[in-house]
Order: structure tokens, then C-alpha cells, then sequence
């Protein structure tokens, strides 16, 4: 587990600072390159990515499944990533709290 941590922040470090020097074809085959070469992942989930920031999942994490309650409870099953699970959380919580405040 420590080497793959370890592979992970390497793959991660390197990632950030060239993908701002190439363009987007070329990160993107950079991301698979990097994947095939330092992490032991099955092909399936090294091609998932976070349905709300488009990040795949070797570099942002696993996957949470939620909904967008904006959209209603009849809206499709979203999979995200932590980050962006965390941010959808905050802000239904903030939006509560400003409906609580208002009652």
C-alpha cells in the first residue's frame, strides 16, 4: 500500500506540472502513459473519471456515487470524486443553513 502511495504522489506530481505546458491531446496521453507505467490498475478503472470535474480516477481517487438534487430525486445517479462529493455537501449544508436561519 505504501508503494502504491508513493506511486500515486510521484504519477501525481509529475502530472501537475506538465499538464500545464501541454496541450490537451497531449496530457491526455500523458495520463495514460503515466498510468500503464507506475500504478497496478485494472484498465476498467483507470478509464473512469468524476462525472462533475471530468478527473480520472488514478488521479483524483475512487468514486462516490450522488445525485443532484437540484435536478430533483428523479435525476440520474452521478459517480464523483471526493473533492467534488465534499464540495456538493458544503454546499447543500450552507443551503440548509440558510433555509433553517430564514424560518
Amino acid at each position: 500500500m505504501k508503494n502504491f502511495k508513493r506511486c500515486f504522489s510521484s504519477c501525481a506530481a509529475i502530472a501537475e506540472g506538465l499538464l500545464d505546458k501541454l496541450q490537451e491531446e497531449a496530457a491526455e496521453q500523458l495520463e495514460n502513459d503515466l498510468a500503464d507505467y507506475c500504478c497496478d490498475m485494472d484498465d476498467e478503472e483507470r478509464l473512469e473519471y468524476c462525472d462533475f470535474c471530468g478527473e480520472p480516477t488514478w488521479l483524483c481517487g475512487s468514486l462516490t456515487v450522488t445525485r443532484d438534487y437540484d435536478e430533483g430525486l428523479g435525476s440520474p445517479a452521478y459517480r464523483v470524486c471526493q473533492k467534488c462529493y465534499n464540495l456538493q455537501q458544503t454546499y447543500l449544508q450552507a443551503e440548509l443553513d440558510e433555509y433553517e436561519t430564514a424560518c
